[in-house]
């Protein structure tokens, strides 16, 4: 019961406490942006920032809205579907998750004004929502291993008083028996034998994405220049979980035949952009294409729990529902913005290609303290952290290309490859490594609607490291399967 009164004491002293959890990952999670949207716009690989005239095209060149000259509305729906394989000492283990969303949506309303006589043709007003980020993945591994989590969790509490261990680490590990004071009176132990291996099991959940709406409007200059704005209001909805398990040699002298631990994180928030553009036509094969994405504020929370369980050969110990850890903390990130140039090329009626190059600073995320002092009187000035964005990441240039060719009255085909360097520099990238998409799809179109179905592949590999020591290596492979419909009116 001892160990319980230290846990409370400690957690009341916890939540108090201005946790600084956030970090560069956090900020490579929410700037790392790509694409998702209609069928048409996936299948040429968000290559688009030239030809617009669709209902995605605005998250990349607003002034795209400008090529409509008939209202029109657009919905689409996807199968995303993840494979990723898991090795952790010479073991594989391959997992999949697939799920159903609605990654884009739209309406744009064109009106006639060339009456005006001022040279302006059409202006659009457009809503659209697209889900620009999707976090959905499960992830496993498993091996054995001559190192433990408990040993992590025991060297975090060195010199620290019961009463003051890390609340969702060292203290759920002590209050479930799994480690014990080290004899020296300073320090804490595993309760493990020198020469127990561990079997470990660790399976990561992540769910949730990032939504835009973006509000545009957009102008025709004698069907010659076309401009365009938006103000995209986006939202974050993102849980990452996991599960770690360990179990002990059949062998082992040890008391602790196996542990669990569990720990959720919850981010949630909202944020705003602006985004100019302007599409130029010099020649009736050639498009020009020029967008600026300005910096994006975002307003989020943070709500973080874990728990644990050990299972001793004398016992069961768990943490009571009272004592288990819960925190919470509110901040600001800005994100960087992006410079965007593309260049068209239409050849007739046979088709058109498209190129978009995209500058991104990540050394321009920056994370803030809420403004709001009445909940954080002494906020965190992120010092620390923000001069880790600048060491750790670099600028990149990104690159889109997609190409539709008519093959029959109506009927196109389309192709696309998209690829994005990782954002750290080379000596803190390690098995991080850029992102690369393929994609392809078919379109059919009458008067007044069409019919899209697009498939995009989208792979990347990386290392996950649980603590020092334990490390397993990812490939990850995105399957999209996107269907769109749209209706001109």
């Amino acid at each position: 019961m001892f160990r319980k009164l230290f846990f409370l004491s400690s957690f009341l002293y916890f939540s108090t406490y201005n946790l600084t959890a956030q970090n560069v990952i956090d900020a490579v999670r929410f700037s790392n942006i790509q694409t998702q949207g209609s069928a048409r716009f996936e299948s040429m690989a968000g290559a688009f920032g030239a030809l617009g005239a669709d209902i995605s095209s605005n998250q990349i060149n607003p002034a795209g809205y400008g090529r409509f000259s008939s209202s029109t509305v657009g919905i689409s729906f996807h199968v995303n579907s993840v494979n990723a394989k898991g090795s952790f000492q010479e073991n594989n283990l391959e997992t999949k998750k697939a799920n159903f969303k609605m990654p884009s949506i739209g309406i744009v309303i064109s009106k006639d004004i060339s009456k005006n006589n001022n040279g302006f043709l059409y202006n659009q007003f457009g809503f659209s929502y697209n889900r620009i980020e999707n976090f959905t993945g499960v992830k496993r591994y498993q091996g054995r291993i001559h190192k433990s989590l408990l040993d992590e969790f025991a060297s975090y509490g060195q010199g620290l008083d019961p009463n003051n261990l890390p609340p969702f680490t060292t203290m759920l590990a002590w209050n479930t028996y799994a480690i014990d004071p080290d004899g020296s009176g300073n320090g804490y132990v595993a309760n493990l034998a020198p020469t127990d291996t561990m079997f470990q099991k660790r399976t990561i959940t992540t769910k949730g994405g990032i939504g835009e709406y973006a509000f545009n409007y957009s102008l025709n200059y004698l069907n010659k220049l076309y401009f365009g704005g938006n103000l995209g209001i986006k939202a974050i909805n993102y849980s990452d979980s996991y599960v770690h398990s360990e179990i002990n040699d059949p062998n082992s002298v040890a008391l602790i035949d196996s542990f669990n631990y569990e720990y959720t994180l919850r981010t949630k928030g909202s944020g705003f952009n602006l985004k100019l553009g302007a599409i130029y036509l010099p020649t009736n094969f050639l498009r020009l294409g020029l967008a600026f994405h300005s910096k994006t504020y975002y307003n989020l929370t943070d709500d973080w729990t874990a728990d644990m369980t050990t299972y001793r050969s004398d016992s069961v110990y768990t943490i009571g529902e009272n004592y288990i850890p819960v925190g919470k903390y509110k901040y600001r990130l800005r994100t960087p913005g992006k410079w965007i140039g593309s260049v068209g090329i239409i050849f007739g009626k046979m088709g058109a290609i498209n190129l978009d190059v995209e500058y991104v600073n990540y050394r321009g995320n920056q994370l803030r303290s809420t403004r709001d002092f009445a909940y954080d009187p002494e906020p965190n000035d992120y010092a620390y952290q923000n001069a880790e964005i600048k060491d750790m990441l670099r600028p990149v240039v990104n690159l889109r290309i997609g190409g539709e060719l008519v093959i029959a009255s109506n009927y196109f085909i389309r192709l696309g490859f998209a690829h994005y360097p990782q954002p750290y520099k080379k000596e803190y990238s390690g098995s991080y490594q850029a992102s690369s998409v393929y994609s392809c799809g078919v379109g059919f179109r009458l008067k007044r609607v069409n019919f899209d179905l697009a498939y995009k592949l989208q792979n990347n590999n990386f290392d996950y490291i649980a603590y020092e020591g334990s490390t397993a290596h990812f490939k990850n492979s995105s399957s999209y399967f996107v269907g769109t419909f749209a209706f001109r009116f």
